[in-house]
């Protein structure tokens, strides 16, 4: 059973689930507000709760504002993430072919002169890519054994 109640200007989709306790998520990209809640919670206690926890919710809400993703140029001196690490990006023009490289804390993107932004953007997205298929298997190995499961591909999608 799924039910929509209003906070203020803020909707709230409750759907009740075969669960324990009542759950309040705040999800990105747009701050989209759900409740999970056990089938046997009245609707007024999941309004109660909801209401009690107005200002956290808010305040998810604008942090999540504040974060979503920007638009990247591929400009120098841009922050960059790189394995939960903050890199300044560093643009080379250069005509040789393209290469990405991690010095310091820099990322340093070389590019052909005159590339355009998509082209900065498929460089270090193919890079970061690169790094993915470097990192990735050894942890499907280490799981695959603790958790006795096995994994026929690997794949992620762009």
């Amino acid at each position: 059973m799924n039910t929509i109640i209003k906070l203020e200007d803020i909707e709230v989709k409750v759907v009740h689930k075969n669960i324990r306790n009542i759950n309040l998520r705040v999800l990105p990209p747009d701050g989209k507000v759900f409740i999970s809640a056990p089938f046997r919670t009245k609707n007024k206690t999941i309004y109660k709760l909801a209401c009690s926890k107005l200002n956290w919710i808010s305040k998810q809400r604008k942090m999540i504002r504040k974060n979503t993703h920007q638009s990247f140029q591929y400009i120098n001196h841009e922050t960059h993430y790189f394995r939960g690490r903050q890199y300044q990006l560093k643009v080379q023009k250069k005509n040789e072919p393209s290469v990405v490289q991690l010095l310091n804390n820099e990322i340093v993107l070389q590019v052909p002169d005159g590339a355009d932004l998509e082209t900065r953007r498929s460089v270090l997205q193919d890079w970061y890519h690169r790094q993915l298929e470097i990192v990735i298997p050894p942890l499907i190995t280490k799981w695959e054994s603790l958790l006795n499961v096995s994994v026929r591909v690997f794949q992620f999608a762009v």
